[in-house]
C-alpha cells in the first residue's frame, strides 16, 4: 500500500485490488483517500462499509481518471496520478493524525546498534535492505535491486519491520494490527529493537524500544513491513557488499 501526504506522484501504480487488511490500516490515517482497482465481494462489502475510507476506486470515479499502459499487460497496468485522486478530496476529511515520533537533528535513539543492512521476508517474498549513508535505506528483493521506473532503486529514511500474525489462511491472508508484537526499526543505519502496539482500530501504531522509550524515525520515507513472525536477519558488511555487486 503506497500512502503519499507530502509528496506527489505524477505516475501512479500499478493499482491493484483491495485486501481484508486495508481497512484495518487505513484507519490509521484518519479519512484517507483510497484508490483500488475492485476485489472479491467480501473485501469490496468491507471496504465500502468502512466510513473512515473515501474511495476513489477505479469504478467510481470518471473513466478518464485511470488509464491502462499498453506497455504492461492486466492487471498490472492500471495506472493514475496523486493529483487526479486529490480532487476529490472533501474538507471534512481533516488533517491525517501523526503516525510516528520523530528524532530531532542530531539525536539517536537509546539501544541503536549500526548496522550494514537486513533481510527478511513477507510470505514468499524475500527482502533486503542495505543501509547508505547518501541514499538511506535501498531495497533489494529476491536479491535483485528494487527499481521504480520513475525514482530509480527505492530507497527509505526509516523500515519499520513489525512481527504480526496472518488470519484468513493462504486465500486470504489478513495481517493482524491491532495488538501488539516484536518490531525492529531500521534509522540512520541502525537498528533498534523492541515492540508495538495498538490498543484498537482508532488508535495509532506505538513503537517503544527494549528500554521502555519511544522508537523515533527520521524525517522522510518510511517503509513498513509486516512480516508473520520473526523473519528478520541482520546482514553483515560482506553481505551487502554482495548485494551492492548485484544488478
Amino acid at each position: 500500500m503506497v500512502v503519499l501526504h507530502s509528496n506527489d506522484a505524477e505516475v501512479l501504480g500499478p493499482v491493484r485490488s483491495a485486501r481484508y487488511s486495508d481497512p484495518n490500516i487505513l484507519a490509521l490515517l484518519g479519512q484517507p483517500l483510497f484508490g483500488w482497482s475492485g476485489a472479491n465481494d467480501g473485501v469490496v462489502s468491507e471496504v465500502l462499509s468502512s466510513p473512515w475510507i473515501h474511495n476513489v476506486n477505479w469504478d467510481r470515479v470518471k473513466n478518464s481518471d485511470y488509464r491502462r499502459r499498453s506497455d504492461r499487460g492486466a492487471p498490472h497496468n492500471l495506472y493514475t496520478s496523486s493529483a487526479t485522486l486529490y480532487g476529490y478530496a472533501t474538507a471534512d476529511q481533516g488533517v491525517p493524525p501523526a503516525q510516528f515520533e520523530y528524532l530531532a537533528p542530531g539525536a539517536s535513539n537509546t539501544g541503536a546498534l549500526p548496522i550494514a543492512g537486513v533481510k527478511l521476508s513477507v510470505g514468499d517474498t524475500p527482502s533486503a535492505w542495505a543501509w547508505d549513508s547518501e541514499a538511506g535505506w535501498k531495497r533489494w528483493q529476491y536479491n535483485r535491486r528494487h527499481n521504480d521506473e520513475t525514482l530509480g532503486q527505492v530507497t527509505a529514511a526509516n523500515v519499520v519491520i513489525l512481527e504480526t500474525t496472518y488470519s484468513g489462511g493462504s486465500k486470504t491472508p489478513t495481517a493482524v494490527t491491532v495488538g501488539s508484537g516484536r518490531v525492529a526499526v531500521c534509522t540512520g543505519g541502525t537498528i533498534i529493537n523492541g515492540t508495538w502496539s495498538r490498543k484498537s482500530i482508532s488508535d495509532r501504531l506505538t513503537l517503544t524500544g527494549a528500554d521502555g522509550q519511544p522508537i523515533r524515525l527520521t524525517p522522510g520515507r518510511t517503509w513498513v513491513e509486516l512480516t508473520s513472525g520473526s523473519t528478520v536477519q541482520v546482514l553483515s558488511t560482506d553481505a551487502v557488499a554482495i548485494l551492492n555487486s548485484s544488478k
